[in-house]
């Protein structure tokens, strides 16, 4: 039976590469917009149907319109790891926003990699549609390894990727860890970033605390027992009271400096 099966299954990526040959770039009504290669790379998502098909037929890896999807997007979607990366290997193959933010979404951290070290993405410059950077969508979907990446390449001072960047809405990559409720995220953005700003706010005029304290809020008169929130900003309440302390501390400090020697406070 599996012989029977696999032989059909043979026929069928045949006959599919035989179509794909006449005309790649047709269009099927009721398929959100795939030509005939996508179709193949999303439904079908073998890998040695589509490197035949890339060797031998004219199939178009990137999108031709606005609003239109790429191939990888498509491979991505369709949860065809080997596909996505033969693909990502194409020299013609430009990474869009939605196929790097499904990538990030499946947390294939060797396919994020890959097209960081062949030259596809800059984890630095790189934003969605919506101008997300990388650190904005690994917080979204909480992926260790996906937030572990775009934090090694998060430095403000030194032309890396700025945590503190915003997205069309004027959220942080905080904002967007504090609105999922992900504790260890939010920890990490506050605790492994150099200088987060905890007290930025968004288009709507909230603080990442601010959300914290709304969504706990909102829990609790519904009587919910989520306590996600209530951790989170009972943690940026601290975080924002030790930097403001240190922050006056400093500025004492320089004041102090300022003045005389004899009206210092630790003259002698």
């Amino acid at each position: 039976m599996a012989g029977a099966f696999n032989h059909t299954r043979r026929d069928r990526l045949l006959h599919l590469s035989r179509v794909i040959d006449i005309d790649a770039s047709y269009v099927s009504p009721n398929t959100g917009g795939r030509n005939a290669f996508d179709n193949v790379v999303y439904q079908v998502g073998c890998v040695e149907t589509t490197k035949r098909l890339l060797e031998n037929a004219v199939v178009e890896l990137n999108p031709t319109s606005r609003g239109a999807k790429s191939a990888l997007f498509w491979a991505v979607e369709g949860g065809h790891f080997g596909v996505s990366m033969r693909l990502l290997l194409e020299e013609a193959c430009r990474p869009d926003g939605d196929a790097v933010d499904g990538i990030c979404k499946r947390g294939w951290i060797f396919l994020l990699e890959l097209m960081v070290q062949i030259g596809k993405i800059n984890p630095a410059s790189w934003r969605s549609a919506s101008g997300e950077s990388l650190l904005h969508v690994a917080a979204h979907y909480c992926h260790n390894s996906i937030l572990d990446f775009a934090l090694s390449h998060a430095d403000r001072d030194g032309g890396g990727l700025d945590p503190n960047a915003k997205d069309k809405h004027g959220n942080t990559a905080l904002h967007v860890a504090v609105a999922a409720g992900n504790v260890p995220t939010v920890t990490k953005l506050v605790t492994e970033v150099r200088d987060p700003d905890l007290e930025v706010k968004n288009d709507f005029a909230e603080t990442p605390f601010d959300i914290a304290l709304h969504q706990s809020h909102f829990y609790g008169r519904h009587g919910g027992v989520d306590d996600r929130w209530r951790i989170i900003a009972d943690f940026l309440r601290e975080k924002v009271t030790e930097k403001r302390n240190a922050e006056l501390e400093e500025k004492r400090e320089r004041f102090q400096l300022s003045l005389p020697r004899c009206l210092r406070l630790d003259y002698n």
